[in-house]
């Protein structure tokens, strides 16, 4: 999941041809190109693969295959059984708080911001508890702390993937909520 971790993702592409599979006459083949399908997936990668044929010197045609090896960081999370695509999307919890658990990261956010942590479950098992406090100033030297949080009751923004404590701040004429991406 891309929540709360800076990802970098990049996408490349490279062709393979394969040998000959399946002479066959060229006027049996499709004139449209056919889709791409996905033959594998890992957690950083998927396999897309399509046949296409291609007609040799004497007007026989083959078909060949064609891969294109899709990378990305996090692009996919083990759900327990089986790799599946990773989806930035946030989800209320009956019991209250909210999750981003279809990724290779999990979080888990408490539904009011006040004295609730922040739980992050890394691929390898780790996890990192974090809680905001307050709101701060430093200039290298000296500190000051503005504000405190209050309570402030978590909302999932229309876009899926944000989650927003509003108001979350008392003290120091401050007006300034938490929002997590």
């Amino acid at each position: 999941m891309k929540t709360l971790a800076l990802v970098i993702s990049f996408f490349v592409a490279t062709l393979q041809s394969q040998g000959q599979v399946a002479p066959t006459n060229a006027s049996e083949l499709s004139s449209r190109p056919p889709e791409y399908s996905l033959i594998s997936r890992s957690a950083h990668e998927q396999v897309w693969e399509r046949t296409t044929s291609e007609s040799l010197p004497r007007g026989k045609a083959v078909l060949v295959k064609h891969r294109i090896t899709e990378l990305q960081s996090g692009l996919n999370y083990w759900d327990g059984s089986q790799w599946q695509a990773s989806r930035e999307e946030i989800e209320i919890l009956p019991n209250g708080g909210a999750t981003a658990s279809q990724g290779q990261h999990t979080v888990r956010f408490p539904s009011d911001i006040y004295g609730g942590v922040v739980s992050m479950t890394t691929p390898d098992g780790t996890v990192l508890n974090s809680q905001v406090v307050g709101l701060s100033y430093s200039d290298g030297t000296n500190s000051i702390l503005i504000a405190t949080v209050t309570n402030s009751i978590g909302q999932v923004l229309p876009s899926g993937n944000q989650l927003i404590y509003t108001n979350a701040f008392v003290g120091g004429g401050i007006n300034a909520s938490v929002r997590y991406t």
